[in-house]
């Protein structure tokens, strides 16, 4: 399970593996409802944050581990979610397309395979 900060590292994690991204759409579209719920639990830590400190009340920080609670809760449903439907939101032509890239940078990331074949990959 992914705690408290962790969940904007896994986050952070995602957007940043282009593999991942065209992996799991679902996961960067607002129009998914699971992913839009992540999108707004993560703004209600970061407003819930601006309440915590040295002297915040109990309130403040009740608050806050709730909206941790509820972040970490919309993490793993819409990181579930779009492992689950992987491209199958896509249309067809468009999914195609997107397992030919997901292909290629395999073939192109490929650390055990040779530079000039990896190098092939990238033109």
């Amino acid at each position: 399970m992914v705690h408290g900060a962790g969940v904007r590292t896994a986050y952070a994690a995602y957007e940043c593996d282009i593999v991942e991204v065209f992996s799991k759409p679902a996961l960067a579209d607002l129009t998914v409802a699971a992913t839009r719920r992540f999108h707004e639990a993560l703004a209600r830590v970061e407003d819930a944050r601006t309440g915590v400190s040295a002297s915040a009340s109990k309130d403040n920080v009740d608050r806050y581990a709730d909206a941790v609670t509820a972040v970490e809760r919309a993490w793993q449903e819409a990181h579930a979610y779009a492992t689950r439907r992987g491209l199958g939101l896509l249309p067809i032509k468009e999914r195609r397309s997107v397992e030919k890239a997901i292909r290629l940078l395999h073939k192109a990331l490929d650390t055990g395979s040779p530079d000039v074949e990896r190098q092939m990959f990238y033109t």
